[in-house]
């Protein structure tokens, strides 16, 4: 048999809230808190629950599925729009409410944006990141050099031909 939280008396116990806690109280300690009564939901409600469950995965389901996906060079698209603009990561991170290091990720192709963050992207920079599948970009995703310029390197052209 349990013994009361507040006490100690072995006996019957009741739930009660006693300042913000809940606690097993013998019928002496009671008056110290508010009774709370304890039922078990009905089938009807976890029935309901499960189905909003379901329709909650189903509806993500259907999400990752969309017809719609990211650009191949949205790193490069990306980072050329705040510089152009000559904002910083920081100044555009707090304009979109995301994280600094998500941006920079972004920036840095480590990181697809999901849906939502390309298309505040999109919103704020004026810049087309999302495509219909079958769709072109208006934009090739090969990075853009010249063979004149003298920063391009072994390694450039190596990945310009994969």
């Amino acid at each position: 048999m349990a013994s009361c939280e507040m006490c100690g008396y072995s006996g019957e116990l009741k739930q009660a809230i006693v300042e913000g806690s809940m606690m097993g109280l013998c019928s002496r300690c009671l008056r110290f808190g508010e009774v709370i009564q304890l039922s078990a939901p009905s089938s009807a409600e976890i029935d309901s629950r499960l189905a909003r469950q379901k329709r909650r995965s189903f509806s993500n389901y259907r999400q990752k599925e969309s017809d719609e996906h990211i650009v191949g060079n949205y790193a490069l698209l990306v980072k050329k729009a705040r510089e152009k603009m000559g904002k910083k990561q920081e100044d555009v991170a707090k304009a979109l409410a995301e994280r600094v290091t998500v941006l920079s990720r972004v920036e840095g192709g480590s990181l697809e944006p999901p849906l939502r963050l390309a298309k505040k992207l999109e919103q704020y920079f004026k810049i087309q990141l999302i495509v219909k599948k079958g769709e072109v970009a208006s934009r090739s995703t090969v990075k853009e050099f010249s063979l004149k310029d003298k920063g391009l390197t072994i390694g450039d052209m190596v990945r310009l031909k994969k």
